[in-house]
């Protein structure tokens, strides 16, 4: 545990995999590799509670919104349901075929995302325990999930090295970013809902931006394979049209990064074709 401002460690909880803060910052849950859940006090940095169910590593955890439940995701392919005042496992969620590598509550508390070793994503409703969705078109391991903060879309990094982003009552595929040149082990939303950060075994983090209609890498030195969009009517000034002047219909991005080397500008009058345009 550290101070932001100071950067002192306050506290030292060793054998974790996997932690979360509560809603209201007094307690902590965090993920054990001996197959348990513990709930701490942050002030005292006791344990209040040892949650017992999970048969393997706990590999994910977190709050639900209102911190009265915690979710958990494992290796034992399942995912638990934990009532945090009586530490009882309040529904065992099964449908994942493999590892279950991270879990988290919707904005609202009603719905949980997890990804898994299967290559799919699942969505679960909190009070039947029922899978109402999975979501299919990762090429390999899915390693990290998180909801946008109104709860609309989720966000999901993979073993396949890109990012995709996905509708969720629709459960269809927005926008696939790629760029990570390895496995994409986290992956989060701004708190506005804006921007995605996205954390890899490349050793980068990236930032995202825009609409699920106009995503572009930020703070890069090269944006390969983004194909990227915007309203017609809203030409961008030079430099960003370098390149570029010569594709007819094509819809380029307002925004670009002047550091970047290289765009790939989307041609959505041939096909959705993309055409390489560099400044």
């Amino acid at each position: 545990l550290w101070d932001v401002n100071s950067g002192v460690a306050l506290a030292v909880l060793k054998g974790h995999k996997s932690v979360a803060f509560s809603p209201d910052v007094s307690k902590i849950v965090s993920g054990i590799g001996d197959k348990t859940i513990r709930l701490w006090n942050v002030n005292s940095g006791e344990v209040l509670a040892m949650l017992k169910g999970h048969k393997s590593i706990v590999n994910s955890v977190e709050f639900s919104p209102d911190g009265s439940k915690i979710v958990s995701g494992s290796d034992d392919k399942t995912i638990r349901l934990w009532d945090v005042n009586s530490g009882e496992a309040l529904a065992v969620l099964k449908g994942h075929e493999d590892w279950v590598n991270s879990v988290a509550f919707s904005p609202d508390g009603s719905q949980i995302v997890s990804g898994s070793w299967d290559n799919t994503i699942r969505l679960w409703d909190v009070n039947s325990g029922e899978a109402l969705a999975v979501l299919k078109g990762h090429e390999d391991w899915v390693k990290s999930v998180a909801f946008s903060p109104d709860g609309s879309k989720i966000v999901s990094g993979s073993y396949d090295n890109t990012i995709h982003l996905w509708d969720v009552n629709s459960g269809e595929v927005l926008a696939m970013l790629k760029g990570h040149e390895f496995v994409v082990s986290s992956v989060a939303f701004s708190p506005d809902g804006s921007k995605i950060v996205s954390g890899s075994w490349d050793k980068t983090i990236r930032l995202w931006r825009g609409s699920w209609q106009a995503w572009l890498e930020v703070g890069c030195s090269r944006l390969q394979f983004h194909p990227v969009f915007v309203e017609a009517g809203n030409p961008p000034k030079p430099p960003f049209l370098r390149g570029a002047q010569n594709v007819e219909g094509a819809k380029i991005a307002v925004e670009a990064v002047k550091t970047c080397e290289e765009l790939v500008w989307s041609d959505t009058q041939n096909g959705g074709g993309t055409v390489d345009g560099g400044f």
